[in-house]
């Protein structure tokens, strides 16, 4: 039983280990077929998809050139208004300080070159008679009250109307000086005690030969000629003439003044600085009492009309902090000017409330206007106006999806606005009208 059995099993896995070829094999042959139709379905599903994805990117020739039209035109409204019609005109000009006194420079200045050599007041001085306005090249102005400038230096014996202006200008600051309009000995005393109280040199002459009696010139002559005059050899060594010994005198030099109006004016301004060389006699060093600020623009020839004297203006200060004031216009140049005004009329105007400060290094932007219409008139906007070949002016009302044409008069224009009145037809505040065409292309139009 047992080797029946052992028998047995081992002829069963004879017959499954050593079979024929054809039936050992079925499996594998059916994974094949499995695989066959999976791939298959792959590149079905990958084609299907490729293909959505190349047609949505293709477009038919009809299709190409109706995605190429513009979009549908669609009108651009705004409302008809009652307003006020207000004229403006833009400008740009610099504020500045108002008009002031003037401190000029002698009509002879000291030094070649005049170099300032101090400035000894400050802005918000106030200027005194007798005052020492700067130096130039070492030497002192002073400030002196006279009805004229001075036109010669006043030495020993001179008289006339200068000399009784100098006395006075004495007597007022305390020397005791003779009236008579000659530079006597009494005012000699005068001058020399006025510049050694403000601790200068008196200036001296040489009575004798006119020149001035103190400096390297006369040291010179002095060493030559011997305190007593002396002698000096010629050239051919016999002895010259004995020359007078110099005798020096006080004088008041023109360099020495600038003429003020009147003691106790505030010093806007000092016009030049240490360093500077006075350019010529008579140039402004100080600026005194300086008026309200201003401003300065300049008005185009086309632009004049719409600039009256006494029109109101707007100024607006950008730069400095965005501050806006309200000014009116004083005066309009009657030609127009040259340089900096660039061939336009000059414009001043004042301001009407507090001032803005002064702008040396930037301007500011004036809209001068006034209102053009007394009261509220029916209005649209300049864009909403067009012309027809007649030359009759419309504008074009949008009611609902429908447009109608409505003739109308113009009247007052300005700020972009300007006042209709309809003609045969009606036009209340609030209709909507055509003021362009947004998209597509707009309808025959010729403006006005």
């Amino acid at each position: 039983m047992t080797g029946s059995l052992e028998t047995g099993v081992e002829e069963g896995r004879e017959g499954v280990l050593s079979g024929p070829p054809d039936t050992a094999r079925p499996r594998p042959r059916r994974r094949t077929w499995v695989a066959g139709i999976v791939g298959f379905t792959a590149v079905t599903v990958v084609a299907g998809l490729t293909g959505v994805m190349t047609g949505s990117g293709l477009k038919s020739p009809e299709q190409a050139v109706a995605d190429a039209r513009p979009p549908e035109a669609s009108l651009v409204t705004t409302e008809v208004e009652r307003r006020v019609i207000r004229t403006s005109v833009l400008l740009r000009g610099k504020v500045e300080p108002g008009p002031s006194e003037p401190v000029r420079a002698p009509v002879e200045l000291p030094g070649d070159p005049a170099v300032v050599t101090a400035t000894p007041l400050r802005p918000g001085a106030r200027l005194a008679e007798g005052a020492v306005v700067l130096e130039i090249a070492g030497e002192p102005v002073f400030a002196a009250v006279t009805d004229f400038p001075m036109y010669r230096d006043i030495t020993a014996g001179t008289s006339g109307p200068d000399v009784r202006e100098v006395q006075a200008v004495l007597a007022r600051l305390g020397y005791a000086v003779p009236r008579g309009g000659v530079f006597d000995q009494g005012t000699q005393a005068a001058v020399s005690r006025f510049y050694r109280d403000r601790g200068y040199p008196v200036p001296v002459r040489d009575a004798l030969r006119g020149g001035p009696a103190s400096g390297d010139a006369d040291r010179r002559d002095g060493a030559k000629n011997g305190a007593d005059g002396g002698t000096e050899a010629g050239a051919d060594g016999v002895a010259a003439e004995p020359r007078p010994a110099a005798t020096a005198e006080p004088f008041l030099p023109k360099r020495h003044l600038a003429r003020i109006d009147r003691p106790g004016r505030a010093v806007s301004a000092v016009r030049v600085r240490v360093g500077d060389t006075v350019e010529r006699p008579g140039a402004t060093i100080l600026s005194l009492d300086a008026g309200r600020n201003v401003v300065r623009a300049t008005v185009s020839a086309d632009q004049l009309p719409g600039v009256p004297v006494g029109a109101t203006a707007e100024i607006a200060d950008k730069v400095s902090g965005g501050r806006t004031a309200r000014a009116a216009v004083k005066s309009v140049g009657d030609r127009p000017g040259g340089g900096e005004t660039g061939g336009g009329h000059s414009v001043l105007l004042k301001f009407t409330g507090r001032p803005l400060a002064a702008t040396p290094d930037h301007t500011v932007q004036i809209s001068v206007g006034g209102t053009s219409t007394p009261e509220k008139a029916l209005a649209v906007p300049v864009t909403a106006l067009y012309a027809r070949h007649d030359g009759k002016q419309y504008v074009t009302v949008l009611d609902g999806n429908a447009t109608a044409d409505v003739e109308v008069r113009t009247g007052a224009a300005g700020d972009g606005w300007v006042a209709v009145t309809p003609v045969g037809g009606s036009l209340p505040a609030g209709t909507r009208v055509v003021v362009g065409v947004a998209g597509g292309t707009p309808g025959e139009r010729s403006t006005p």
